[in-house]
């Protein structure tokens, strides 16, 4: 058992998924290798992230509290440093592909909804 899944709504998410228990990520998929091979693949992971964001200036949380995105970027799970695809079928990757997962989210302010974050729209740069 995963220390998270006694949070409360987890048992009853874990008596309709009971294949969830002791993992935090499953993700079912098609891995095609250098020989244009393809392989079905479950991937699944234990990994327990947790996200800390300082934000300037702070943030007071009230009715009117502005809006904030956390962004997950999936397509960075399967891939090394170089941008290279990481073979998900091979258990000896499943450490580096988790560790990618930890890496993969952020949190920002978005006001206007557009996953973009604000202060990167103010600066003139919009990229995510």
């Amino acid at each position: 058992m995963k220390p998270d899944d006694d949070e409360p709504g987890a048992s009853a998410f874990l008596t309709a998924h009971p294949d969830f228990q002791g993992i935090s990520v499953k993700v079912t998929g098609v891995f095609t290798d250098a020989s244009n091979t393809t392989h079905d693949f479950t991937f699944t992971s234990e990994v327990d992230a947790e996200m800390e964001a300082r934000f300037e200036p702070p943030v007071t949380l009230a009715s009117d509290t502005k809006n904030f995105t956390i962004a997950v970027d999936i397509a960075s799970w399967f891939k090394d440093a170089s941008g290279a695809l990481i073979d998900p079928t091979n258990a000896a990757h499943a450490e580096a592909i988790a560790q990618n997962i930890v890496r993969s989210a952020r949190g920002f302010e978005d006001d206007n909804h557009d996953g973009v974050d604000d202060d990167q729209e103010q600066a003139g740069n919009d990229e995510p």
